[in-house]
Protein backbone atom coordinates (compact mmCIF):
# COMPACT_ATOMS: atom_id res chain seq x y z
CA UNK A 1 0.00 0.00 0.00
CA UNK A 2 1.07 3.38 -0.78
CA UNK A 3 1.46 6.04 2.07
CA UNK A 4 -0.57 8.52 1.64
CA UNK A 5 0.64 12.69 0.51
CA UNK A 6 -0.20 14.11 3.77
CA UNK A 7 1.75 11.37 5.54
CA UNK A 8 5.32 12.54 3.61
CA UNK A 9 4.33 15.75 4.61
CA UNK A 10 3.62 15.75 7.47
CA UNK A 11 7.28 13.51 8.15
CA UNK A 12 8.68 15.84 6.79
CA UNK A 13 7.42 18.80 8.93
CA UNK A 14 8.34 16.84 12.04
CA UNK A 15 11.99 16.35 10.08
CA UNK A 16 12.15 20.23 9.64
CA UNK A 17 10.89 21.25 12.68
CA UNK A 18 12.88 18.16 14.88
CA UNK A 19 15.96 19.50 13.10
CA UNK A 20 15.56 23.50 13.28
CA UNK A 21 14.19 24.29 16.50
CA UNK A 22 15.37 21.37 18.79
CA UNK A 23 18.43 19.10 17.86
CA UNK A 24 21.02 21.96 17.16
CA UNK A 25 19.62 23.72 20.88
CA UNK A 26 19.76 20.26 22.51
CA UNK A 27 23.30 19.77 21.27
CA UNK A 28 24.42 22.94 22.81
CA UNK A 29 22.69 22.09 26.19
CA UNK A 30 24.86 19.10 26.00
CA UNK A 31 28.15 20.66 24.69
CA UNK A 32 28.21 23.11 27.39
CA UNK A 33 26.97 20.84 30.20
CA UNK A 34 30.05 18.55 29.30
CA UNK A 35 32.50 21.13 29.29
CA UNK A 36 31.49 22.64 32.86
CA UNK A 37 31.21 18.78 34.05
CA UNK A 38 35.27 18.85 33.36
CA UNK A 39 36.23 21.52 34.69
CA UNK A 40 34.59 21.21 38.36
CA UNK A 41 36.09 17.98 39.25
CA UNK A 42 39.61 19.10 38.68
CA UNK A 43 38.87 22.80 39.62
CA UNK A 44 40.68 24.48 42.79
CA UNK A 45 37.87 27.65 43.19
CA UNK A 46 34.64 28.16 42.08
CA UNK A 47 33.20 31.58 42.86
CA UNK A 48 29.75 33.45 41.98
CA UNK A 49 29.14 36.96 41.71
CA UNK A 50 26.63 39.36 41.34
CA UNK A 51 27.55 42.61 39.98
CA UNK A 52 26.79 45.53 37.43
CA UNK A 53 29.16 47.14 35.01
CA UNK A 54 28.68 50.02 32.43
CA UNK A 55 30.69 52.04 30.11
CA UNK A 56 30.41 55.66 30.45
CA UNK A 57 32.78 58.94 29.18
CA UNK A 58 34.79 55.99 27.87
CA UNK A 59 36.05 54.11 30.80
CA UNK A 60 34.54 50.81 32.03
CA UNK A 61 33.40 50.44 35.56
CA UNK A 62 31.98 47.71 37.79
CA UNK A 63 30.71 47.59 40.95
CA UNK A 64 30.25 43.89 42.71
CA UNK A 65 27.23 43.78 44.89
CA UNK A 66 28.46 39.61 45.95
CA UNK A 67 30.49 37.54 46.07
CA UNK A 68 30.98 33.47 47.53
CA UNK A 69 33.66 31.39 47.03
CA UNK A 70 31.46 27.82 47.00
CA UNK A 71 32.79 25.16 49.12
CA UNK A 72 34.51 21.97 47.44
CA UNK A 73 31.53 20.27 48.61
CA UNK A 74 29.21 22.03 46.86
CA UNK A 75 30.86 22.37 43.14
CA UNK A 76 28.28 20.12 42.23
CA UNK A 77 25.70 22.41 42.14
CA UNK A 78 27.32 24.62 39.61
CA UNK A 79 26.49 21.35 37.29
CA UNK A 80 23.17 21.38 38.64
CA UNK A 81 22.48 24.68 37.82
CA UNK A 82 23.01 23.20 33.98
CA UNK A 83 20.69 20.45 33.85
CA UNK A 84 20.94 17.80 30.53
CA UNK A 85 17.71 17.58 28.68
CA UNK A 86 16.03 18.41 25.71
CA UNK A 87 15.85 22.25 24.58
CA UNK A 88 13.90 24.08 22.05
CA UNK A 89 14.50 27.43 20.53
CA UNK A 90 14.03 30.04 17.35
CA UNK A 91 17.16 31.26 15.72
CA UNK A 92 15.79 34.78 14.98
CA UNK A 93 15.46 35.12 18.99
CA UNK A 94 19.77 34.26 19.84
CA UNK A 95 19.99 38.10 18.31
CA UNK A 96 17.13 40.05 19.93
CA UNK A 97 19.20 41.09 23.41
CA UNK A 98 20.99 43.57 24.82
CA UNK A 99 23.56 41.80 26.27
CA UNK A 100 24.07 43.01 30.46
CA UNK A 101 24.80 40.44 32.39
CA UNK A 102 25.09 40.53 36.45
CA UNK A 103 25.56 37.20 37.42
CA UNK A 104 28.90 35.23 37.05
CA UNK A 105 30.47 31.45 38.13
CA UNK A 106 33.96 31.71 37.88
CA UNK A 107 36.10 28.68 37.69
CA UNK A 108 39.60 28.42 38.28
CA UNK A 109 41.51 25.41 37.41
CA UNK A 110 45.40 24.79 37.48
CA UNK A 111 45.87 28.42 36.42
CA UNK A 112 43.13 28.45 33.87
CA UNK A 113 39.64 30.69 34.18
CA UNK A 114 36.55 30.28 32.57
CA UNK A 115 33.69 32.45 33.24
CA UNK A 116 30.02 31.96 32.56
CA UNK A 117 27.82 35.42 32.53
CA UNK A 118 24.46 34.97 32.63
CA UNK A 119 21.72 38.01 31.62
CA UNK A 120 18.45 37.01 33.66
CA UNK A 121 16.98 40.05 32.19
CA UNK A 122 17.23 38.91 28.49
CA UNK A 123 17.74 35.46 29.31
CA UNK A 124 21.32 35.11 27.69
CA UNK A 125 24.57 34.00 28.85
CA UNK A 126 28.42 33.81 27.36
CA UNK A 127 31.11 31.59 28.46
CA UNK A 128 35.12 32.29 27.88
CA UNK A 129 37.90 30.38 28.87
CA UNK A 130 41.07 32.16 29.63
CA UNK A 131 39.40 35.56 28.06
CA UNK A 132 38.71 33.66 24.96
CA UNK A 133 34.85 33.67 23.78
CA UNK A 134 33.46 29.79 23.44
CA UNK A 135 31.04 30.90 20.68
CA UNK A 136 28.96 34.05 21.34
CA UNK A 137 26.49 35.13 23.27
CA UNK A 138 23.61 32.26 23.29
CA UNK A 139 19.90 32.17 24.77
CA UNK A 140 19.79 30.47 27.87
CA UNK A 141 18.06 27.31 27.50
CA UNK A 142 14.48 27.13 28.92
CA UNK A 143 15.82 24.32 30.73
CA UNK A 144 18.72 26.31 32.41
CA UNK A 145 16.19 29.15 33.27
CA UNK A 146 14.57 28.20 36.44
CA UNK A 147 17.65 25.97 37.95
CA UNK A 148 20.21 29.19 37.35
CA UNK A 149 17.88 31.67 38.99
CA UNK A 150 17.31 28.98 42.15
CA UNK A 151 21.14 28.20 41.95
CA UNK A 152 21.96 32.30 42.22
CA UNK A 153 19.29 33.03 44.71
CA UNK A 154 20.01 29.70 47.26
CA UNK A 155 23.38 31.58 47.57
CA UNK A 156 21.89 34.87 48.38
CA UNK A 157 22.56 36.35 44.66
CA UNK A 158 19.02 36.34 43.39
CA UNK A 159 18.13 38.58 40.13
CA UNK A 160 17.53 42.26 41.60
CA UNK A 161 16.70 44.78 38.02
CA UNK A 162 16.08 47.66 40.71
CA UNK A 163 19.94 46.87 42.52
CA UNK A 164 21.34 47.11 38.68
CA UNK A 165 19.96 50.28 37.93
CA UNK A 166 19.89 52.83 40.91
CA UNK A 167 23.12 54.46 41.34
CA UNK A 168 25.50 55.60 38.91
CA UNK A 169 28.33 52.59 38.59
CA UNK A 170 32.37 54.25 39.73
CA UNK A 171 34.53 54.09 36.88
CA UNK A 172 37.59 52.54 36.40
CA UNK A 173 40.10 55.22 35.11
Amino acid sequence: MKTPVWKKCLWILVGFFLGAFIWPYTLRVLEVRREISREIPEAGSIRIEQYRSSFENGFMGEQIFAVKNLDPKDFHKVLDAFPAGLDVGFPLAETMCVFNPHHRIIIEQGGFVTTIHVCFECDHYDMTFDGAKFGEIKGTPIIWMRSLRRFFADEGMPDSPELYHSAPVPQNK
